[in-house]
């Protein structure tokens, strides 16, 4: 029997369900027993809905109930869980648990079968300062001296850590999507033809790091130059300071209903700084739905360009873009069926748990459910 423990203190939004997914269908797998332990967020869903989320063969503990001790959670519980389940690999995701876990497996022996992945690395936050960034990678170096070995979410995102953190052995273990499944939404909510006022979306965060603000200055200029009303929605909740009155914001929503929302959108429009690789990204492609997007890391392994989706660098280059799909409907239609096969081909979740253990063994991790793997 294998066992295997995910840790994270960011338990909501994509990164819960990249996450989950990842335990659901390694649990799957014979011989195998998954944990998914988190300290949570203000914003993660209570444990009965993660319990669900995670499905009936994972076992689900929370660490603290109270989101202010996270840290102090990670800290006091981590070491006597290692002792008490003696996990076989210990898989550490988003950066406070990445370097409290890591600290904690190299207090307990355990660092040798430790892995961590940032889902976005913190030293690409580009909203924060330049001094804080410097901060970042050099705590991120301290942690891969601990536990070297990183799974990544990207190609993009590994690049970057191979040129900022010599110390760390990478692969890459891309999110993925029920392809099937989000085909399925699609029919039955997808748009049923050309309407008067289309659609345009944003997924995740109301935050700086989301480009917010950009989103909201786009939707604020396209209501005063263009002719062709359009509506603009943030799905999702966050700092809302950050959006104009012109942006409606739908506020949490559980992801089935998300996902009716996001299939009935005529265009996504993703902002973003940088990324790991966006699950909300993923789905919009498996949808169908057409995506012009700021071109960062994580968004890049997701999007080929003027193929399956438009990439572009400024503002402008986003609103412009944007205009021109909204006035080309056989065009969206071209982007969105050549992405959607694209995320089936190389994103889809049923090779999950098989590319999870060959990242594991890539990594230098050796035990028995590995074997065989390559």
């Amino acid at each position: 029997m294998t066992t295997i423990l995910h840790v994270t203190d960011a338990a909501f939004a994509g990164t819960l369900y990249a996450i989950t997914d990842i335990a659901r269908e390694q649990a799957k797998e014979p011989d195998t027993h998954v944990m998914f332990a988190y300290a949570p967020r203000p914003e993660s869903p209570g444990i009965e809905a993660i319990r669900e989320i995670a499905g009936p063969q994972v076992r689900v503990l929370r660490l603290t109930s109270a989101p202010r001790l996270a840290s102090a959670a990670l800290l006091t519980s981590l070491g006597s869980l290692l002792r008490r389940e003696k996990p076989d690999i210990l898989h550490l995701h988003s950066s406070r648990a990445g370097m409290i876990g890591r600290f904690i497996a190299l207090l307990s022996g355990a660092h040798h079968r430790t892995v961590y992945s940032p889902h976005g690395l913190s030293s690409e936050r580009t909203v924060s300062t330049p001094a804080m960034r410097a901060v970042y990678t050099r705590l991120e170096r301290l942690g891969a001296r601990m536990a070297p070995a990183l799974a990544l979410c990207s190609w993009s995102e590994q690049q970057l850590v191979l040129e900022k953190i010599p110390e760390a052995r990478t692969a890459v273990l891309a999110n993925s999507v029920d392809v099937d499944r989000l085909r399925g939404i699609a029919r039955a909510h997808g748009p049923k033809g050309p309407r008067a006022v289309p659609e345009i979306v944003h997924v995740g965060r109301i935050t700086e790091q989301k480009l917010a603000a950009a989103f909201g200055r786009i939707a604020e200029s396209w209501h005063l130059a263009s002719d062709q009303p359009v509506r603009f929605r943030w799905i999702g909740d966050g700092d809302r300071s950050l959006l104009p009155a012109s942006v409606e914001a739908t506020g949490w929503m559980e992801r089935e209903e998300l996902l009716r929302v996001l299939a009935g959108a005529d265009l996504m429009l993703f902002t973003s700084a940088s990324e790991g690789m966006p699950m909300a990204l993923l789905e919009a492609q498996a949808l169908g739905v057409p995506v012009v997007a700021s071109r960062v890391t994580g968004v890049v392994d997701v999007i080929e360009d003027e193929v399956t989706g438009l990439l572009r660098d400024t503002e402008d280059e986003l609103r412009t873009a944007a205009a021109a799909l909204i006035a080309d409907p056989s065009r969206r239609r071209e982007l969105g069926a050549a992405a959607s096969a694209r995320i089936a081909t190389n994103f889809d979740m049923s090779s999950l748990a098989k590319r999870s253990f060959a990242a594991y063994a890539e990594l230098g991790i050796s035990v028995p459910v590995l074997e065989g793997i390559s």
